[in-house]
């Protein structure tokens, strides 16, 4: 096992990334995110429910599924990050910066969202 900068390295040709704690602090910054789309989904279903009916419960069901995925996708590339040594090395940190799958699951449902609020908004005036 490697030692670089006081870091033990999985392998011996891979070297722990100099920036190491950034991977850490994106995937904090993702658990953060799906936190609160989970969150927000829940509050929405409590809250607005009686106004506006099922609708909410199933798009807060959906927001919260969203939540608990994107989470579980930051956690599995992270985790393939930090392979079986648990520190980063420099192919890891690329895999932890490719967000497109939670981009477009987050994206996804605020387009959903926006869409169901101008259906509301549009079907309020016609």
């Amino acid at each position: 096992m490697a030692v670089r900068n006081g870091l033990h390295s999985a392998d011996a040709g891979e070297t722990p990334s100099s920036n190491h704690l950034a991977a850490g602090q994106t995937l904090l910054a993702w658990r953060r995110t799906a936190l609160q789309v989970a969150v927000l989904g829940i509050v929405a279903a409590r809250l607005l429910t009686d106004r506006f009916g099922i609708g909410v419960v199933i798009a807060s069901v959906v927001g919260v599924a969203v939540g608990v995925l994107v989470h579980a996708s930051a956690g599995h590339a992270y985790g393939e990050a930090t392979g079986r040594g648990g520190h980063l090395n420099r192919r890891g940190k690329a895999t932890v910066a490719k967000p497109q799958v939670r981009l477009a699951m987050l994206a996804g449902l605020t387009l959903a969202v926006g869409v169901g609020a101008l259906v509301w908004i549009l079907g309020g005036t016609i």
